[in-house]
């Protein structure tokens, strides 16, 4: 799957890896990982205990 410029929010606990190194996968695969939910993005990536 092709996630180049895709625009995302990361949020949640994930039981494999930190959140920090999730994003910067995410980032290595050309993703824009944001902090806030906006009209401009296009998926949220949500782990466990999501509030």
């Amino acid at each position: 799957m092709d996630l180049r410029g895709l625009t995302v929010v990361v949020a949640g606990r994930y039981r494999t890896e930190s959140i920090k190194k999730l994003k910067m996968r995410l980032q290595g695969a050309g993703v824009n990982v944001v902090d806030e939910v906006s009209p401009a993005v296009d998926a949220v990536i949500d782990g466990i205990d999501v509030t």
